[in-house]
């Protein structure tokens, strides 16, 4: 007894894909819930901490608070 299979085939890409962003692309500084590290210049460490802001609001806030204790 032969079956009779039926096959077909689904495209990878289909216009919907071409068409519709899932997701935008977040930038980097837009991020917020993240933990991000900052190195230090003068030895091999880094600075880890967690945010609820905005990443490059709370990097902007210790690039002015080094550049004031540098001054």
């Amino acid at each position: 007894m032969t079956q009779l299979v039926t096959v077909a085939m689904k495209p990878w890409k289909t216009l919907k894909d071409l068409l519709v962003h899932r997701k935008d692309k977040q930038d980097k500084e837009d991020i917020t819930e993240c933990v991000y590290n900052v190195p230090y210049t003068n030895c091999d460490k880094t600075y880890v901490r967690e945010t609820g802001i905005k990443l490059g609001v709370k990097l902007h806030e210790h690039k002015t608070e080094v550049e004031s204790k540098t001054k």
